[in-house]
Parts: structure tokens; C-alpha cells; sequence
């Protein structure tokens, strides 16, 4: 007998971590990937959420990948970070990098984070936002084994391999899609449940459209436009696996089953400093190209639409929608360890700032330290008056975190999120 149960996002958390360290993860492996899980789901993208725990919790036990992994990150350029995740998790030497990386890019007005002997890394756009909301551009790349045959092939050679735009702003891009015309995980979600697949998803083994996944998943994934799809997984591919050391995808073992060891496959962070180029005007263009596509009827931004919000108002998804405080608070999907070992100094990603992590981001910022010291101590605040009874009644993650990032401040776009939230779904209530 199966139902249907109600979760906040600090239920799906805990679950998530629960198992993962129940299979054998350790601490600092499971917490990046639990919050992850949690941020996916409060996305809506159900596929690379809480269904793909078992598939982590099996493959820690069969030792696809190592648990109890110590990413190591070097520095081989002034510009340069090379994460090593030894066979386990990519969420945690892809956080051991991003807190490295970002103050690099300051610095530098660019640089680089290429992680090798890695793994599934999730929905590539909660990495790539991370930067983003570090007022850096964040362009992400991740391959994958491989599914997707070359034009005028049945075999496949190169994975679905991601990438991910993320800019930032309140009116900052987030695009994050794939090579093929559908993520993998979405084919493997139907042929769990029995579904049958649109046509134009993926090619049976002799290269022939197909709507049976299981057909679909012996054959190949269909390549996004053509030829160009498959470009864009070589381009990917020369991006992490050649650049970082990782295996091609085509040597590379699956991220499903048991068969095969380690994927080690990898994946590449560029950071760029919008200052170091087009100073102010950068915040003006983009301003511009998204009030562009705003104003027509009907048109959407990539990443509207992951999940429901209020009628008539773009999906919570979209960066356009969500002000810059309640963009701050996704800081708490960063790394626990890094941040404590602070103490509140100043940010992890721009260490020798207090002031807004994004210059232009207008009035509501004005004298607010967005840094992640001061997001623990508040949160440590509220949980010690908590316990002491004299806080409100427990609330859900998604309300909690909401007050802390208002209580600055009124912001307009702040309450168009709140009113947003009656229409978002129950993993997110």
C-alpha cells in the first residue's frame, strides 16, 4: 500500500540524511547532498530529488562511491582550483571549491574549478546559483556516462552532459539544461512508474524514435536540435573530462546499477567578475534583455515554470521574481563547515567584504552584510529562543528562512513571493 505524505523541505533534509549516513556516508558527505536534495525538490525537479537517495545509499553500500571521501582542492594557477573528489560525492568537493573559487574570481576577475574522480552532482543550476548570488556570473559544466549517440551513429559516446548559466540580480538568468532533449533521470523516472515516453525523448538500439524507456535506456538519448545537441555534449565533454582529468563518458560506469565502479566523472566551474569587464553597464544589459522577453505576452525565461507560484506570477524559480534577500537565504545551501570556520567574519565567498555579496543590486541592500556568519548566528538565535520558549510556535523551513530574509527590511518583490507561496507545492508548505 503506497501514499502520499506531507513534507516541509527540513523533513526532506533530514530524511535524505538519515539514509545517507544509515548506508554509510559520512557527516560531511551527506550534508551537501541532503540540502541539495531538499533545494531540488523545493524546485519541483522530482527526478533528481528524494527518488535518487536509494540510488545514492545503494551505491555507497556496493561501493560505487566512497562515502567516506576527503575531497582534496589545489591551487595550480592564480586562476586555477583542481578539486579531487577521490571516488565520492561531487556536492562536497564541489562545496570544498566554491569556497575557494569565488574569492579567486574577485581577485583575479575570472577563474576556474575543475573537479575530477567524481559523481552525480544533482541539478547543476543550485551550483552555478550559488556564485550568482555571490554577484559573480557562474557558468557550470558536468559530464555524464554516455547516452547519446554522434549524428549519423547508433552507439553512444558522450553523455547528456549539462550546463548551467546562472547571472546575478534581481533580474539575473538561471538556465540550466542538457544536451539531449531530455534529462536521462526523467526516461528512468517513466520506466519506474510504467509510463510510456513522448516520442522525440530517445532512440531504441538501431537509432529509431521510441516511447517505450526501457527500449529508450538500451538505446540512446535523443540529442537537443540535431547535430547541434551533440555539439554541445562534445563541447561539455572538452569542458570536464579533458580539462579536469576526469573519465570521458564513454568510459565512464553508469550512475544507475551496481556494474561498473566509480563513474569518476567531472565537472567545471567558471566564475566571472562582472565588474572586471562592464563595471555598472553589466547589471543595465542584462536588466534589459530580461525586461525584453518580460514584456512580451506569454514569453518565459529559462527556469520559469519549475514550479507552480501564485496565478499569474512567474514560477518561484525564476531569479526575476525573487528580491535579493530572499536570494541571499539560498546561501544556507553552502557549506556548513566552511561557513562556522568564519565565525562570522565576513562571507565565505567574498572574504574581504561585509557589505552586499553584489554591487547594483539597488536600495534594499543598503548597510545588509549578507554573509554566511551572520545567516548562522541568526539562525542559532532563533533556535536558542526556540528552546527556550520564548520564541513563536515552530514553522515550517521555507517560512522560517522567509522571515529571517525580510526581517531587514520591506522589499515589493518580497511580498509578491509571500503571496507566491500559496500556490507552490506541499514539499515546499
Amino acid at each position: 500500500m503506497t501514499g502520499t505524505r506531507r513534507m516541509t523541505l527540513s523533513e526532506i533534509e533530514d530524511l535524505a540524511l538519515r539514509a545517507l549516513m544509515a548506508a554509510g556516508t559520512s557527516d560531511a558527505n551527506a550534508r551537501p547532498l541532503a540540502r541539495a536534495t531538499a533545494a531540488t525538490e523545493a524546485d519541483g525537479v522530482a527526478s533528481h530529488g528524494l527518488a535518487y537517495i536509494p540510488i545514492y545509499a545503494e551505491h555507497v553500500r556496493c561501493g560505487k562511491v566512497d562515502g567516506l571521501a576527503v575531497p582534496r582542492v589545489t591551487q595550480t594557477r592564480p586562476g586555477v582550483l583542481v578539486a579531487d573528489a577521490r571516488r565520492g560525492f561531487a556536492h562536497a568537493a564541489i562545496d570544498a571549491g566554491l569556497v575557494r573559487l569565488a574569492p579567486l574570481a574577485r581577485e583575479q576577475g575570472i577563474a576556474a574549478l575543475f573537479v575530477r574522480e567524481s559523481y552525480n552532482c544533482g541539478v547543476l543550476g543550485i551550483h552555478t546559483a550559488r556564485l550568482a548570488d555571490a554577484g559573480l556570473v557562474g557558468i557550470g559544466f558536468t559530464n555524464a556516462p554516455a547516452s547519446i549517440a554522434p549524428s549519423g551513429g547508433a552507439r553512444p559516446v558522450v553523455g547528456t552532459n549539462p550546463f548551467s548559466l546562472a547571472t546575478p540580480g534581481a533580474e539575473g538568468l538561471l538556465i540550466d539544461q542538457s544536451a539531449s532533449t531530455i534529462a536521462k533521470s526523467e526516461v528512468m523516472k517513466h520506466a519506474r512508474e510504467g509510463r510510456p515516453i513522448p516520442e522525440g525523448w530517445a532512440l531504441d538500439p538501431e537509432g529509431n524514435p521510441t516511447t517505450d524507456p526501457e527500449v529508450g535506456l538500451k538505446g540512446s538519448m535523443a540529442p537537443s536540435g540535431g547535430y547541434k545537441g551533440v555539439g554541445v555534449a562534445l563541447l561539455v565533454e572538452t569542458m570536464t573530462a579533458a580539462l579536469s582529468g576526469a573519465l570521458l563518458g564513454k568510459d565512464a560506469a553508469p550512475f544507475s546499477g551496481t556494474a561498473g565502479g566509480s563513474p569518476r566523472t567531472g565537472q567545471c566551474f567558471l566564475a566571472i567578475d562582472p565588474d572586471a569587464g562592464a563595471h555598472d553597464l553589466f547589471a543595465e544589459r542584462m536588466g534589459a534583455l530580461t525586461a525584453a522577453i518580460r514584456a512580451q505576452q506569454g514569453a518565459r525565461l529559462p527556469g520559469d515554470g519549475r514550479t507552480g507560484g501564485a496565478q499569474g506570477a512567474p514560477a518561484p524559480r525564476s531569479r526575476a521574481w525573487r528580491c535579493p534577500r530572499q536570494r541571499w537565504r539560498r546561501s544556507r545551501r553552502s557549506s556548513v563547515e566552511g561557513a562556522r570556520s568564519l565565525q562570522g567574519s565576513g562571507c565565505a565567498f567574498c572574504k574581504r567584504r561585509t557589505q552586499p555579496l553584489a554591487r547594483g543590486w539597488g536600495k534594499p541592500l543598503q548597510g545588509f552584510a549578507a554573509c554566511y556568519g551572520r545567516y548562522f548566528s541568526m539562525k542559532a538565535s532563533m533556535e536558542s529562543s526556540r528552546k527556550s520558549g520564548t520564541a513563536r510556535p515552530k514553522r515550517s523551513w521555507s517560512q522560517s528562512h522567509q522571515a529571517i530574509s525580510i526581517s531587514a527590511s520591506s522589499c515589493a518583490s518580497v511580498k509578491r513571493r509571500r503571496i507566491g507561496f500559496a500556490g507552490v507545492p506541499a514539499t515546499m508548505v
